[in-house]
C-alpha cells in the first residue's frame, strides 16, 4: 500500500504542477533529536534519550531541562519539535540546559530521520519544485516486478473546510 501512496504523490505532483525535477541533496532531510520530552509549568524535561540518537551522541541525559535552542527560548515540547524540525539533519544547534541545577551548553548535531527500508522495495528519495518551493517526494518501486503497475495519489494538507 505503501507503495501505491508514494507512487501517485509522485505522478499527482508532476501532472497539476508541471514541477522541475530535482535531486534529494537539494532539499536536506529534516532534523530528529532523539529524545523524549516532558512539560510541567512551561518547563521541558528531557524523559529518555533513544541510544545512537543526536541527543545520545550530544551526551543529553534524561533529567536534563532544555531552556533554549540557539536563541528561541522553549517553554513547550512544540517548540523543541520545531527548532529541530526546520533545521535540515546534520546541522549542529546550541543547547541550554540545566543539570542537576546547573546550567550547561550543549552542541547538538541533529540527525537524519531512518530510511525506509523494505527488502522487496526501492525508496528513492527525490525532490520537485512546485510554485518556487521543493517538496518532498518518496517513490517506492518493487524490486521485482517489471510492467506497468497501478498507483495512488495522496497529497497531504489538503482536506475539507468548514467555509465561515
Amino acid at each position: 500500500m505503501r507503495l501505491f501512496l508514494r507512487s501517485l504523490i509522485f505522478i499527482g505532483l508532476a501532472l497539476t504542477a508541471v514541477p522541475q525535477a530535482v535531486t534529494a541533496a537539494d532539499l536536506p532531510r529534516h532534523g530528529v533529536l532523539g529524545a523524549a520530552l516532558s512539560v510541567n509549568s512551561g518547563v521541558v524535561t528531557v524523559k529518555a534519550v533513544v541510544p545512537g540518537s543526536a541527543a545520545a551522541s550530544a551526551q543529553i541525559e534524561s533529567g536534563d531541562v532544555i531552556r533554549s535552542i540557539g536563541s528561541m527560548s522553549v517553554t513547550t515540547s512544540a517548540d523543541v519539535i520545531q527548532a529541530i524540525r526546520r533545521t535540515p539533519a546534520g546541522t549542529t544547534l546550541e543547547f541550554a540546559i540545566v543539570r542537576d541545577g546547573q546550567n550547561k551548553a550543549l552542541s547538538v548535531t541533529v540527525g537524519a530521520p531512518a530510511n525506509e527500508d523494505d527488502p522487496d522495495v526501492q525508496t528513492l528519495y527525490q525532490s520537485v519544485t512546485v510554485n518556487d518551493a521543493l517538496r518532498r517526494v518518496l517513490l517506492d518501486v518493487p524490486k521485482h516486478v517489471d510492467g506497468r503497475r497501478p498507483a495512488i495519489l495522496l497529497i497531504g494538507g489538503i482536506g475539507c473546510f468548514p467555509s465561515t
